[in-house]
């Protein structure tokens, strides 16, 4: 019975570990994956070797099972993504869901056999092997139930959410070990195991509120995020609709005043006055075309007014922006694109308007062939941001009013059922977008 205790303990012990491993790994993902798959089998095999001390000192289980957290927090902070109070939680839930399956099954075989937990462990019956495939199989299940619930949810949680939550599944665990251990010691049966299946039950159903919470309390946050977004697009709509507003007045102005001016000209011109011409075409060149001028057209009225505001205000700004238009443009919805293109250009005259150390240049290109539409908009940049803020999130003091430009334009591609890709190059930030349309 002895070697097939020690075989059952350490096919229990890889079973559990591998799938510890793999729930965490696939919640938080990877940094590297080239390097992320060496350093899972290493972390197997330390974690392998480091529990090889169960049961050869006092209070090894409760021990071991603190150094695994650790190494795995560890392993988490050193390898996958996501905040520090994030891989805490998603570490502590395996341990979590393994201490009250292990402990509740136990405690159970005892009730039923009226064995001490301790003489159970030593001396191994057909119905702790049955307990014994079904805590693994119940591991098994219940991880990737979790999974499922929490994967996507938990960096929708604040912080304060999730530091609570995981100091109680951590308490739990403990908890239940401490359960173990009462309940372990010899001549320990009947009442005390029937009370201490109870107190198992009652952590069981604080871990169920506990992981259920999780996603609940996200899935509330999600429906925030998007009134907000939404409250914030309808800001940003009326925001444009005033720009744009304004940029049409002032071309219809320019037209108005052409024709004005051409007259004034002509009579210039009759009278041979070429020194007074010459000197009101330098004050319509000062004061019109310099500030007033049509950049670009691109046969879509929406988008021309969207464009020449922009190229306009980088001017302002003292910053280079260029902009090229390749196929008709006619046919793309107005309001969409214009909108894209409005949020895309504001972000880049904001970020590009800090730059210190390189030049202050723009570029945007269109190309529209077929039903195939591209945009690029590239801005300079004096140092990564994606290195230091990959999730785009706004260093504004106004969070709530500002920064949410990225996240509209990706709600638009997504509703047009396009791709949006975030990169940098050349000292440039870059966004590429492909809509097929």
């Amino acid at each position: 019975m002895s070697n097939l205790n020690y075989m059952l303990s350490e096919v229990g012990s890889a079973f559990e570990l591998v799938l510890t491993i793999e729930f965490i790994i696939d919640c938080l993902g990877w940094k590297d994956a080239i390097k992320g798959k060496w350093s899972k089998i290493i972390l197997f095999l330390i974690l392998f070797i480091i529990a090889q001390g169960n049961g050869r000192f006092s209070n090894s289980q409760i021990i071991i099972v603190a150094i695994d957290l650790i190494l795995f927090m560890i392993y988490a902070t050193i390898f996958l993504k996501g905040k520090i109070q994030f891989r805490l939680l998603i570490c502590a839930i395996p341990f979590l869901i393994v201490s009250v399956i292990n402990v509740m099954i136990v405690e159970v075989i005892s009730i039923m056999e009226s064995e001490s937990v301790g003489n159970l462990v030593t001396n191994i019956n057909f119905s702790f092997m049955i307990g014994f495939f079904v805590s693994k199989i119940l591991f098994y299940l219940l991880l990737e139930q979790v999974k499922k619930l929490i994967k996507n949810s938990f960096q929708y949680l604040q912080t304060v959410q999730i530091i609570i939550i995981s100091v109680l599944i951590i308490y739990s665990v403990i908890m239940e070990f401490c359960i173990l251990y009462l309940v372990s010691k010899e001549h320990v049966v009947g009442i005390p195991i029937i009370l201490a299946v109870v107190v198992s039950c009652g952590i069981i159903f604080l871990s169920v509120y506990m992981i259920y919470s999780i996603y609940r309390t996200a899935k509330q946050n999600i429906e925030l995020i998007k009134m907000n977004i939404l409250k914030i697009e309808n800001q940003e709509t009326r925001r444009q609709l005033r720009e744009l507003k304004n940029s049409e007045q002032r071309i219809r102005k320019l037209e108005h005043d052409y024709k004005n001016h051409c007259l004034n000209i002509g009579e210039l011109l009759k009278k041979e006055k070429y020194c007074d011409v010459e000197s009101y075409l330098k004050r319509i060149i000062d004061n019109y075309l310099l500030s007033e001028k049509i950049y670009i057209e691109t046969q879509n009225s929406i988008l021309d007014a969207v464009l020449n505001t922009k190229i306009f205000q980088a001017k302002q700004e003292k910053i280079d922006m260029s902009c090229f238009v390749v196929g008709n443009l006619s046919e793309l919805d107005g309001m969409d694109y214009g909108s894209i293109l409005f949020n895309l250009l504001d972000n880049a005259i904001e970020a590009t308007r800090k730059n210190e150390y390189v030049e202050k240049k723009i570029i945007c290109n269109i190309n529209r062939d077929g039903s195939k539409t591209e945009i690029f908009v590239k801005n300079s940049i004096d140092k990564s941001v994606l290195q230091v803020n990959k999730d785009l999130i706004t260093c504004k003091e106004n969070k709530k009013l500002h920064g949410m430009g990225h996240q509209i334009v990706k709600n638009l591609v997504e509703k047009m059922n396009g791709l949006i890709d975030f990169y940098e190059e050349d000292e440039m930030f870059c966004v590429h977008l492909y809509i097929l349309q």
